[in-house]
């Protein structure tokens, strides 16, 4: 089982211990950003600006296989950390490998298509996402043990949301300004990298120190869970469903500035950093928001607010209307802001009361088996987008002489926030 707070219940959720837990997100943040936004244009350079280490379809095909190894791990992470009661063990272990991994991503490749790169490829990134599933998963079900009641898990969660957030501009904008600087890839991802193991590690001076007890429930319980909880079920889904989507925007936005735009690796930081101008402020008004809107509509609302917007990405490197392009991309980036802090603050609270509800009818917190599932869902949607990115990049061109590849991401994408949609409508009724 998870580790118990150490901190009463009623106590702060800013106090310096919990400081320790929330910083190890950020970092994760940041070595996750920095590896989805770069890995693909280190691997795939737009054809005017480097020669590819493999094609787009063995770049698809090797995200799938990672991502898929990566979703088995999470329950299974989930299951052996409740098991053992000793979550620090894969805190330590997950970050180290995660983030020696990803280093080596950017070093071992030699130029030029090969045999060697797609090898170094199909290894080095399934044992990355290992390590990564074996970090987050334990991390995430320490959070209903650490924020005891539904008001602190929600201020709670709304600090790792800002740190997530804080960790993804680092990731996305600020490597994006040292790239401009030192023009080398692998050496700018080598600092971010490591800054972000440091403070993934910071959460072990908390955790090493907490008693827990493993629990004996088996892999059964899996299927358990999704029976008993249509809630989460429901969650599950729609989860599933959005980042299909959604993660395909990610890997491909370097491609709307870099192609779409004409701009160079360096000018992604600028046009990322409107998103954040948004994203940041509107984690104020979600805190005051959530309790009285509730967490099923404070969802419905950001993928309502997404099928409409991802749609339009297809238009960035056009002129609309009086905008020249450069300016619309920026205020169409600037306007997923707003959906996007709603998606960082409020899943995991959604989990979490799960988590409670079923710990009420069984007598058992499985907390980080449930943070497990989700990310199960999660990082197979993770793989199928990088092999229908990958298929879409091979087949339909992702150059400014033929860049429909890219521009049909969007589109696609909002076709899945509008399924995901549909699939928040059948989340229980809830007060949050």
């Amino acid at each position: 089982m998870p580790a118990t707070s150490t901190a009463p219940a009623g106590s702060s959720p800013h106090q310096p211990s919990d400081w320790t837990y929330l910083v190890g997100i950020g970092g994760y943040a940041v070595l996750d950003t920095v590896l989805q936004l770069w890995l693909i244009f280190f691997f795939l350079p737009p054809p005017n600006q480097g020669s590819p280490l493999v094609d787009p379809q063995t770049f698809g095909l090797a995200i799938l296989v990672g991502r898929t190894i990566e979703a088995l791990m999470s329950p299974v992470a989930g299951f052996s950390s409740d098991r053992l009661g000793k979550p620090w063990l894969f805190l330590l272990g997950g970050a180290l490998v995660f983030g020696l991994s990803s280093i080596l991503l950017f070093f071992l490749p030699a130029p030029g298509e090969s045999t060697r790169n797609t090898l170094l490829l199909f290894i080095l990134l399934p044992i990355g996402l290992v390590g990564q599933a074996s970090y987050i998963v334990p991390y995430l079900g320490l959070l209903p043990r650490v924020a005891m009641d539904g008001l602190r898990r929600i201020r709670l969660t709304n600090s790792q949301a800002l740190l997530i957030l804080l960790g993804v501009f680092t990731g996305q904008v600020v490597s994006g300004l040292v790239l401009k600087a030192l023009g080398n890839l692998p050496l700018t991802v080598t600092l971010f990298f490591s800054l972000a193991v440091s403070l993934m590690l910071l959460p072990l001076v908390r955790v090493r120190s907490l008693q827990t007890q493993g629990s004996g429930f088996a892999f059964l319980e899996i299927a358990g869970i999704l029976r008993r909880n249509p809630g989460f079920r429901a969650l599950v889904a729609a989860q599933g469903l959005f980042w299909l989507g959604f993660n395909m925007v990610r890997s491909v936005v370097v491609y709307y500035v870099t192609v779409l735009l004409g701009g160079s690796a360096g000018d992604v930081a600028l046009y990322l950093g409107s998103i954040f101008v948004v994203t940041l402020p509107s984690l104020v008004l979600i805190r005051f928001l959530v309790p009285r809107v509730g967490k099923r509509r404070m969802m419905m609302t950001a993928t309502g607010m997404l099928t409409l917007i991802l749609p339009l990405l297809s238009t960035i490197g056009a002129n609309v209307g009086p905008l020249p392009a450069q300016a619309w991309a920026f205020g169409l980036l600037a306007l997923s802001g707003f959906p996007l802090a709603i998606l960082s603050a409020v899943p995991n609270p959604m989990v979490a009361e799960q988590v409670d509800g079923d710990a009420a009818v069984t007598g058992q917190n499985k907390a980080a088996l449930f943070f497990g599932v989700q990310a199960l869902a999660i990082k197979i949607s993770a793989g199928l987008a990088g092999a229908l990115l990958g298929f879409l990049l091979a087949n339909f061109g992702y150059s400014q002489a033929n860049p429909l590849g890219i521009q049909l991401v969007g589109p696609i994408a909002g076709l899945l926030a509008l399924a995901a949609t549909v699939a928040y409508s059948f989340y229980p009724e809830e007060v949050a």
